[in-house]
């Protein structure tokens, strides 16, 4: 599957700043993105950036309407000069990055219980 992505900050009418990823790709990322959605939307967590909507037509492009997180993308501060994204940024001290890599850690641990809880129950 070929797959573009373009992020675009945008404002909702309260002044609310979002980003918006536009994604394009074949008939087939459909599905994975109607998947995607249903999995980002069915987590919410402090340490995880917030979904707040979507928009897509079968076959055409999608879109995806996250938080916008002011201080950008986590790798562009973890690896400053690696990053496409990280500018004149500085690296994060080695005690912030383990604050990071614990709050990632937990993050992660709660989609997995979550994720683990509702295939035991039956759900999802």
């Amino acid at each position: 599957m070929v797959d573009r992505l373009l992020f675009t900050l945008g404002k909702f009418e309260d002044g609310t700043s979002v980003a918006v990823k536009r994604s394009t790709a074949d008939q087939q990322g459909d599905k994975f993105f109607e998947a995607e959605v249903a999995a980002i939307a069915s987590v919410q967590h402090i340490n995880l950036v917030r979904l707040f909507g979507y928009r897509y037509v079968a076959g055409g492009p999608r879109f995806l309407i996250y938080e916008y997180i002011r201080n950008g993308s986590l790798d562009a501060w973890i690896f400053p000069h690696g990053s496409k994204n990280s500018g004149l940024r500085g690296c994060l001290s080695w005690k912030l990055r383990y604050s990071v890599a614990i709050d990632v850690a937990k993050a992660l641990a709660y989609c997995c219980e979550r994720s683990c809880t509702a295939q035991l129950s039956g759900t999802s």
